[in-house]
């Protein structure tokens, strides 16, 4: 751009110059011409005066010649004489306008000398500048150079850097096969393990079940496991009563506890939190017996397997973990959902793991393999689900508002309930006897279903007490399914007769914590015990 402008200037100056000489050269030659008839006039001037010498030298003879011819050449002199007087004024008439001509010219040519001047003064600041400009440009030259050796010189280092990426490539791909490879080694030694501690551990868990049962059956009133087949064990006491009393109120998160779930004797519970564990605690201390890590985010929904070998968590980070109790390790990490679970539950075999995403499908899971073996697209995205204790069909509640039943084998549904609530469902619960659903919603109703006709069949509320807290808040049967509760964004348990669906009492903590609102509640599988916990991660044993 300065080299440009100077150029510009420089034309400039250029043409003013031409211009100038287009103006002056004609003066000039006015002033040669000027020249010329001055000095042709002094010329004639002198001619004249010796002619005028000549003349009165003449007259001074004449008388004395006497010559007649002297008359006539007298008169021709005269008469010369005059001629050259009239070029005499002539010349000087030209001279006179040759002189105005002149003085013009020379106003002209000062005005002319004027603007040379003032071409002159801007050619020489013009100059200035032009080396001062160029001054910057060298400097400028000096500094892209500099700046193109240091560009050369991180080319270089990035070439280097380069170099050794692709070093540390092929090192982290070799690393990562002889991890690989470890890690698969290592897989195959632990499945062994599990393989045998496995057998073990079902034979004392089958012992301490049968020893537990024996035990509640004796303090009840008396049949023997005996009489009792594996698969239909369903431990209904018919003495179970409402619990009236906090027992205790404990920090047991650092975040929101979303989900409960007691084992089968009842001696643990599993609790889901917003800060991404889960933890197992003995439900009569309250104290924790362990914590398992791994998940990514918060967890949504927790369950544990008929045979107290493992726990499962469904979270926020699309994937449903399952941890080995007694080993505190992930067993397997369920992969496959592009959305938020938020429900998990095992079949009673233990065998499937049946999962509910907001990416709008259910998803049933191989434990054996780890793999998905059928996926479902549910058209909303499901809250909770649970399944039938002979693992045939999925009950399923969703945001849409409706409650859906699956077929477990063929993935196709069987029945689609539209009109029981008008809101969000946030939980859906088996009945002991597996003839009823209980579900949960938004619009601050709970239903019971009866699944062989699908139909309501009765309907809770209290408009005092009873407000749903979340879209996952969990309701519950009491062991012998006389009675329902479920927890108030007012910080209270509600708990309704199913028959007559009348509130049968209100529980409410004293602490300063009392108020929070209760996410879900859990009954004890065989006693009146009743386990609570809220969105500050606090729970609650009630007895």
């Amino acid at each position: 751009i300065q080299m440009c402008t100077l150029k510009s200037w420089q034309d400039s100056i250029f043409d003013d110059l031409k211009l100038r000489n287009t103006h002056i050269l004609p003066l000039f030659k006015v002033v040669q011409s000027h020249n010329k008839i001055y000095e042709r006039d002094i010329a004639n001037a002198k001619k004249i005066a010796a002619l005028e010498e000549e003349v009165k030298h003449f007259k001074q003879e004449l008388p004395k010649l006497g010559n007649p011819e002297l008359p006539r050449i007298n008169s021709e002199l005269e008469q010369k004489l005059m001629r050259l007087q009239e070029e005499i004024s002539n010349s000087y008439k030209s001279a006179s306008e040759s002189t105005t001509a002149l003085l013009a010219a020379k106003e002209q040519l000062k005005a002319h000398h004027d603007e040379i001047d003032s071409l002159t003064k801007r050619l020489e600041d013009s100059e200035v500048i032009l080396r001062v400009l160029q001054s910057e440009m060298d400097q400028d030259k000096n500094t892209i150079k500099i700046q193109t050796d240091e560009i050369h010189g991180l080319r270089q280092r990035l070439k280097g850097y380069e170099e050794r990426e692709e070093k540390l490539k092929n090192d982290y791909n070799i690393l990562l096969q002889r991890m690989l490879i470890q890690k698969k080694e290592e897989a195959e030694k632990l499945n062994k393990e599990n393989e045998m501690f496995e057998v073990k551990k079902k034979t004392v868990q089958r012992l301490e079940i049968e020893n537990q049962a024996d035990a509640d059956i004796a303090r009840l009133g008396g049949l023997s496991t005996s009489s009792l087949s594996s698969s239909s064990f369903q431990f209904r006491p018919s003495n179970v009563t409402v619990p009236t009393t906090q027992r205790r109120h404990y920090q047991a998160h650092k975040g929101e506890v979303n989900s409960l779930a007691f084992n089968l004797t009842g001696s643990t519970f599993a609790s889901g939190s917003s800060d991404k564990t889960v933890k197992l605690w003995d439900s009569r201390s309250g104290t924790v017996k362990s914590v398992l890590l791994g998940a990514v985010q918060s967890i949504t929904c927790v369950a544990i397997s008929t045979n107290d070998e493992f726990v499962l968590g469904g979270s926020n980070d699309n994937s449903t973990r399952l941890w080995s109790i007694d080993q505190g390790r992930i067993r397997h990490t369920l992969t496959g959902h592009t959305n938020q679970i938020h429900g998990a539950v095992f079949s009673d075999d233990t065998q499937r793991v049946i999962t509910g995403s907001h990416d709008r499908t259910l998803k049933v899971w191989d434990l054996s393999r780890g793999y998905c073996v059928r996926t479902i697209l549910c058209y909303s995205s499901p809250n909770d689900l649970c399944m039938t204790p002979d693992g045939a069909t999925i009950i399923s509640g969703h945001m849409d508002a409706k409650i859906r039943f699956w077929d477990s084998r063929e993935g196709r549904m069987g029945a689609e309930l539209s009109s029981i609530h008008t809101s969000k469902i946030t939980s859906v619960s088996l009945s002991p006897d597996g003839h009823y659903v209980l579900s949960n919603s938004r619009d601050n109703f709970l239903k019971l279903i009866d699944i062989r006709t699908n139909e309501a069949v009765k309907t809770y509320s209290d408009i005092n007490d009873y407000q749903n807290p979340s879209n996952w808040a969990k309701a519950c049967f009491s062991p012998d399914g006389r009675y329902i509760a479920a927890g108030s964004s007012k910080g209270c348990i509600v708990v309704w007769d199913t028959q007559t669906t009348k509130v049968n009492t209100t529980l409410m903590g004293s602490n300063p914590h009392a108020s929070n609102p209760i996410t879900s509640v859990q009954w004890h599988p065989h006693s009146s015990e009743v386990v609570s916990c809220d969105n500050r991660g606090y729970i609650a044993l009630w007895e």
